[in-house]
């Protein structure tokens, strides 16, 4: 799969919340769609191309034989969490208590879906908590980097997605 394709198996969306919504009611609602889902903290999201890298490094892993999980959205937490330890990865995504998040889909998610999941939850979407900020650069610490520079922390997130592989 190259990256062109995954902006295609996949989606990306991002939401803000007035009041918490768990992660397993945006699964559900997800699912009721027709869409596989796994929502992620938008503070852990460093851009766009790191959303991309972790769907592309989760989908070779399972076609390898290499993934720690047979679940696609797991692995995709995994890459995206830049760990080759589950519950390390798994710690640094899951939803918390946050009115910011990232709901990644499979396959993406049309519009009209995506209103109506969304609607349905009291989310409001909000693209702009997928980009890399230099706010967010600033949180890039979370996964041991030691920059607040946009462009640094974008090329390093990019290396430590593709070092998870040699971390197992």
């Amino acid at each position: 799969m190259k990256k062109d394709e995954a902006a295609v198996a996949f989606g990306f969306i991002g939401c803000k919340c007035e009041e918490e919504v768990k992660a397993q009611d945006i699964m559900a609602a997800f699912a009721a769609a027709g869409y596989r889902s796994q929502p992620v903290k938008a503070k852990i999201v460093f851009g766009r191309a790191h959303l991309v890298s972790a769907c592309l490094h989760a989908e070779r892993a399972l076609r390898r034989g290499t993934s720690a999980s047979d679940d696609i959205m797991t692995e995709v937490a995994l890459y995206l969490g830049c760990s080759g330890q589950l519950s390390r990865a798994l710690s640094l995504v899951k939803l918390d208590g946050e009115k910011e998040l990232v709901v990644i889909t499979m396959p993406s998610a049309g519009e009209t879906d995506v209103s109506r999941v969304l609607k349905s939850l009291g989310l409001k979407r909000d693209d702009s908590l997928i980009e890399l900020t230099k706010s967010k650069a600033a949180e890039a610490g979370l996964l041991g980097i030691d920059s607040v520079d946009v462009d640094v922390v974008g090329e390093a997130v990019l290396e430590k997605v593709a070092f998870v592989d040699l971390e197992r």
